[in-house]
């Protein structure tokens, strides 16, 4: 599966994926370049966050540094 492919971040939680995709965050790649912004997307919050590094070990990916 290629890992940059929207439909891989629907794996998420629903209210998670769907903050992400009113934020413009439609892809694993774009997920990993706007790590430092998360916490400031409303409705992803801690919970959210938690669930993202989770869903990104699960795929053996790392935050990477912007």
């Amino acid at each position: 599966m290629n890992l940059d492919e929207s439909i891989a971040i629907m794996d998420l939680p629903v209210r998670t994926y769907q903050s992400l995709q009113k934020n413009g965050i439609k892809t694993i790649k774009d997920l990993l370049k706007s790590k430092n912004r998360l916490k400031n997307i409303s409705g992803i919050g801690e919970l959210g966050i938690n669930r993202i590094e989770l869903f990104l070990k699960r795929y053996k990916l790392n935050w990477i540094e912007q």
